[in-house]
């Protein structure tokens, strides 16, 4: 496996370990129920984590055959590729981001199907770089549209990054539940 594709599956396994563990936290009878009625249930973060990750796993299978397409090459890079000051900012949650009524939950799942969603998510995006496994994926960008260009492998960080981002969110929901 390329060292890069290594590096992002890798990051993407602990956000979800991270996510799961801040899921668990929140007892099971709470985890329809919304802190406030501005605010999002766990179900409703989660069904909005299935949704973002299927839509960026579509775009990045997309702009994968793009590049086939067009000739991309092999990766000749093993450098790490994701960076800790990015990092840093996308999982901060002192600044509000709100998301595009797009990738709102519609409020329909349980807490149980919304997790489903999740691994089905995830799934599709291990299949979509298992299956660019080799390509010059750092040649693939798609603008995100309040952090800039992100390549191929930039995007994949996004998809953990976000997901520790609602992982702390979801904690604040169970203290706030609780309270």
């Amino acid at each position: 496996m390329q060292p890069r594709i290594k590096e992002v599956l890798d990051h993407i396994t602990s956000t979800r370990q991270e996510l799961r563990d801040a899921v668990d936290g929140v007892p099971i009878e709470n985890r329809q129920t919304r802190p406030s009625p501005e605010a999002w249930s766990v179900a409703e973060v989660l069904e909005h984590l299935a949704i973002v990750e299927t839509n960026i796993a579509g775009l990045l299978k997309r702009k994968i055959a793009e590049g086939r397409e067009a000739g991309l090459g092999a990766e000749t890079d093993s450098s790490p590729i994701l960076d800790p000051t990015r990092t840093a900012t996308m999982r901060d949650r002192s600044h509000r981001i709100e998301s595009p009524e797009t990738t709102r939950p519609k409020s329909s799942l349980s807490a149980e199907a919304a997790w489903e969603a999740t691994e089905r998510s995830r799934a599709t995006m291990r299949q979509v770089l298992a299956d660019a496994n080799g390509l010059a994926l750092g040649e693939i960008s798609a603008p995100h549209r309040i952090f800039g260009p992100l390549n191929a492998y930039e995007w994949v960080g996004f998809v953990g990054n976000h997901e520790s981002r609602h992982a702390a969110q979801i904690r604040e929901i169970g203290t706030r539940l609780q309270a």
